[in-house]
């Protein structure tokens, strides 16, 4: 009874063409274009989202790198063991983890 009195008024109350008014639609037509509605919501969320954390947003914090900037540091790195390992020496900060990995006689 109560959920008929939902629909009756829901039908009166002109949201006819509300995109969230039935799960499962008579016709394929309106279907789509509802699917279609939702999708440019949430679409522009994501843009709106993106411009204000993306790479030089308002709100992105200061120490975030953009994956450019990270690919070249991880490319500086690898860079540095190379050489490091072409000179024989150890990289920074592994004297330090062997000397506390030792165990002490």
């Amino acid at each position: 009874m109560h959920i008929a009195l939902v629909f009756t008024l829901a039908a009166a109350s002109g949201w006819e063409f509300w995109p969230f008014d039935a799960i499962y639609p008579s016709n394929f037509w309106p279907f789509l274009a509802k699917i279609g509605f939702v999708a440019l919501i949430f679409g522009g969320v994501v843009l709106y989202l993106r411009k204000l954390f993306g790479p030089g947003g308002r709100l992105r914090p200061e120490g975030l790198e953009t994956i450019q900037e990270a690919r070249a540091r991880e490319a500086r790195e690898r860079q540095a063991v190379v050489d490091q390992a072409q000179d024989g020496s150890q990289p920074e900060g592994q004297e330090q983890a062997r000397a506390a990995d030792t165990p002490e006689r």
